[in-house]
Parts: C-alpha cells; structure tokens; sequence
C-alpha cells in the first residue's frame, strides 16, 4: 500500500472516530444527563396523573435539617374525571358527603384529573372510600405550608405562573421542565433558590395509564406511586433553628405587633432566628393583596431604621480605639439645658465617667466625643463594624442606595449622627452583626 492510500485510510478512520465521538456524547446527554427529563416526557405522554405534593420541590430545612415550612398531609379527594361513567351521579353523591354545594363542586371538577382543594373530617374520608366511586378516591397530599410555617418574608411563598412571559423566562434561564400553571417561588428564598428547588417530576402520585390508541389501560385502576426519586431538586439548608425561630415568634406575636427580631449566634454569626411583625401566611397569600396589607410582605429584618443610641457603640469603639479618651475621662451633664444635644433625662446626670455615659446612654457626652473625633473616624469605624455591607450570605437583598454613611461628615450632621439619628441608618441584621464583633472581641 503506497503512502497517498494510507493517509486516506488513516484519515478516513480519524474521521469515523470524529463522528463516533459525537455520537456517543449526544447519547450521553440524551440518557444520561437529560434521561430522567426525557422519561418524564414519555411517561406523561402514556399517562394522566395527580401529584400527591402540592409542589414539586425540594424541602427548605433548618441547620437541623427540620422542614422550615411546616409541611402538613391531610387527606383529599382526587378526581380522575376520564373513569366517571356517571357525572352527575357522582356530583350528588360528593355534594352529600362533604355538604358542598353541586355547583361548587362542578366548577371545581373539569377535565382534567385533580384533588379537591376541600379540607376533610375523618368521616367524610370513610364515607367516600366506602361508596367505591369509579374515578374517585381518597389519598394523602403533602402541603408545603402548613398550620404555622416559620420565617414567612425570608422563606417566601409561592405562586402559579400567571402570564407567558413569565413561563418563557422561566423556561429559557433553565434546563428543567415547566408546564403553564406550575407553583414556582414569587419571593424570598424560594424565589432566589427557585431553580435549585424546582423538580420535574412528584415523587407521590397516582397515575392511569393508557396505549397508544388512548384507550385506558387495565380498566379504570388507579396506580399509586410512592418513594419515586426526583433528582432534579435540591434541598436548601439554612442557619436558622426552627426552635429558636418558634419562640421568637411566639414572643411576636404576643408582645410585639410591629417590629423585628434577629437573633444571631455569637462567634460564628450564623443568622438562628429573623422574624417581623405583622407576618402573613404563604398558603393564603390572596387573604393580603388588600390595600394597606403590603407591610405583610416586608422582610424588617433587613429592612433600613435609625439606629437610635444602638449607634453609640460605634463611637465608643473609636474613641477608645484611637486613644481620644478613656473609660475613667470626666464629663458633665446638664440634661434640657445642653446647647449641643438634650439629654434624655431633663435633669442631667452631673459629673460623670465615659463608662457611666455609656451604660446610661447621655447624649450630651457622646456629642461632645464625636466632635474630638471628627466625622472621618466615626464613618471609618462605621464601616470596620459592617454598618455600609447589607448583604447577608445566600439571601437576595436589594442594597438600599439610602445608607450612605458619608453623610456623617455633612454640614450640621455630626452631633445628631453621634447619637444613631440623622442620616444615620441600619438593618436589624447590621446592628445584630455589630454586636456580635463587640462580643467576640
């Protein structure tokens, strides 16, 4: 075989081996990388089913992996209309049974196999499964939210996708499979997490099967699926502790309307709890869309206040820093006849050290002390304690462009800025984190 014959062989062959290649790739994301996607098409294409899960999503657990959310199963009754031989007949027997109005029950039962989204006694549940309805059961759905889910503004809620523009936005950021109608995350964390969250497929269901003329397989048997893995999903962990976050609340909601808590654990700064007042549920989100109810909505925890004499530590820690005065240094109060700052207390504390100035919070002694300073090293420390950072690690947060801690240095600005008010303004979260760099040293 001459040179020009065997280049061609060895050509041909690297060429075969190119093809081959490709070829083995395409298969490869075809089975293996986007074969459980591919099988939920096929099976959706063979079958009806009604999820046993009220979204198909990973779980939101807290640092010991509890469900955040509250998740509950109740008992619902699933429809599967396709196997009712007589629609009329069932719609009087159902309306009997849970003492709901036929023509309720007929706007909520089309076509298309469904749960009733209509709570359940347990005698109700025994009666149904007694009288055998073709095309009608009774099975457990897990909820996302239950009775009382934890941390509502952080976790967020969700919502079904209302609009085209939002189903192609959806679909075109991500791999995963979206039907018009899916429950995805509208805020929080479920919204920031949504593509890490979401599923393609329930791993509860229960299913009819039909061939390929569209003719029911095996009657009318309904096939419960149970333990079916969903890879697609993600679970997400947090800081939180359910049980600290509990009490919190708890505490809310008896003593503090409006407001908020952040409670942090000292030395790592891991967030245990952050809760605000007044709260909504995420499972009745449509119960707050009145005028005037949007506070609901609003996470407080990261949400912009003015420190108030909180913002005193900030100056102490300067001062004492930079030498400009001591914890033993003597000032003098004369409360409502200060020309700086008024006192708190009218009357004034007299002669007083640094360290009873600050355990008493005197204004006057502070203004006095940011002036020796200057504005350039309040702002400085200011920011060394993380007062101009809003960001908190895995929570979207939006930076409030009104914090701007420059504005200390303005004209006429210093002394009402010394005592946390002014231009001066913090999160929750910023103040707690100030604190816990004070307590670790």
């Amino acid at each position: 075989m001459d040179l020009r014959k065997r280049k061609r062989l060895i050509s041909a062959f690297c060429f075969f081996i190119f093809v081959l290649s490709l070829l083995v790739v395409k298969l490869w994301f075809i089975q293996v990388r986007d074969g459980e996607e591919y099988a939920v098409m096929t099976l959706e294409q063979v079958s009806s089913y009604v999820a046993l899960e009220e979204a198909c999503r990973g779980q939101i657990l807290d640092r010991n992996l509890a469900p955040i959310t509250g998740e509950i199963i109740e008992e619902r009754v699933v429809v599967f209309p396709a196997l009712i031989d007589d629609k009329d007949a069932v719609l009087q027997i159902l309306s009997g049974i849970l003492e709901t109005p036929r023509e309720v029950l007929t706007g909520l039962i089309s076509d298309i196999p469904c749960y009733l989204p209509l709570k359940l006694s347990p005698e109700q549940a025994v009666a149904i499964k007694e009288r055998d309805l073709k095309g009608v059961t009774v099975l457990p759905i897990c909820f996302r939210y239950g009775d009382r889910p934890l941390a509502a503004q952080v976790v967020g809620h969700l919502g079904k996708i209302s609009s085209m523009d939002e189903f192609a936005l959806l679909s075109g950021c991500s791999k995963k499979l979206y039907r018009y109608g899916d429950l995805v995350g509208k805020s929080g964390l479920e919204a920031f997490y949504e593509q890490e969250l979401k599923g393609i497929r329930p791993e509860r269901a229960v299913r009819v099967f039909y061939d390929a003329g569209g003719n029911l397989l095996n009657g009318s048997v309904l096939s419960v699926e149970e333990d079916v893995k969903d890879s697609s999903r993600q679970d997400l962990v947090l800081t939180i502790d359910a049980r600290i976050q509990s009490i919190v609340e708890d505490v809310m909601d008896k003593e503090i309307p409006n407001g908020a808590v952040v409670v942090m654990e000292a030395g790592t700064g891991d967030l245990l709890a952050m809760a605000g007042r007044p709260a909504y549920h995420p499972a009745q989100v449509e119960d707050y869309l009145q005028p005037g109810e949007e506070e609901r909505f609003f996470d407080r925890c990261t949400a912009l206040y003015p420190p108030g004499s909180i913002f005193k530590i900030v100056v102490a820690a300067a001062a004492l820093e930079e030498g400009v005065i001591s914890p033993e240094n003597q000032f003098t109060c004369n409360g409502a006849n200060e020309k700086l700052i008024h006192c708190w207390q009218d009357v004034g504390h007299g002669s007083i050290t640094f360290l009873q100035a600050f355990a008493k919070s005197c204004n006057p002694v502070f203004a006095r002390v940011s002036l020796s300073l200057g504005a350039q090293k309040i702002i400085e420390y200011a920011k060394r304690l993380g007062l101009d950072n809003q960001t908190v690690i895995g929570y979207p947060i939006s930076p409030d462009r009104r914090q701007d801690l420059t504005l200390i240095a303005a004209p006429n600005n210093l002394v009402n800025s010394s005592v946390g008010q002014g231009p001066v303004l913090a999160t929750p979260v910023q103040v707690t984190s100030m604190v816990n760099a004070i307590v670790n040293d």
